[in-house]
């Protein structure tokens, strides 16, 4: 078994009434940054100079329009710049006129990989709220009777022709992917 880079809370949105076209209802999954593992990386995972480097604490945050039910190895996500910690607990009205959040799920992830172009982990601790719990096939926490699934979500067509990453933001960026999209797998069961 791989170690693990540390645990991580995480959240997952229903973000409604935003003025956001093809999105106007979504859901956010943020997760915390592994901490230590940023400040032990940074340097040399970031593309852009260390002054451009995220605050020290904040969320990873992705889009998707689909619901955490349909979640599925077809899934695709938009990352979006990284959001402030509050956002892990926080309901209600965004400033701005930029919608409304409901939190629907929350959890931990344990860290397996972290770099600019992919993430790995395991989920733990995924409680539904505020709703009957989703039966998914896809996303599922840690069970007591066998070992967990590891996740990734990783950079879709993120390289080139010569193997080199295509992709102009790396993962620690403070701006929003573009177009490129972020595709949630099952690595191992």
């Amino acid at each position: 078994m791989t170690p693990s880079l540390g645990i991580s809370r995480f959240s997952i949105l229903h973000h409604t009434q935003a003025p956001i076209p093809d999105r106007s209802e979504h859901w956010d999954w943020l997760i915390e940054f592994p901490t230590h593992f940023l400040s032990k990386n940074t340097r040399e995972m970031q593309a852009s100079p260390p002054s451009d480097s995220p605050p020290k604490d904040f969320l990873l945050a992705f889009a998707i329009t689909t619901p955490p039910e349909g979640w599925c190895g077809q899934s695709s996500f938009l990352r979006l710049p990284p959001h402030r910690p509050i956002y892990l607990t926080y309901e209600g009205v965004i400033s701005g006129n930029r919608g409304v959040v409901e939190q629907v799920a929350q959890g931990e992830v344990a860290w397996v990989a972290f770099e600019d172009f992919q993430i790995e982990f395991r989920l733990h601790r995924l409680q539904w709220l505020k709703q009957p719990s989703p039966a998914p096939g896809f996303l599922l926490p840690a069970s007591l009777f066998s070992p967990p699934p590891t996740y990734s979500l990783k950079l879709e067509d993120w390289t080139s022709a010569t193997g080199k990453p295509t992709a102009r933001l790396p993962i620690t960026s403070l701006s929003a992917d573009e177009a490129p999209r972020w595709r949630l797998s099952k690595t191992q069961a």
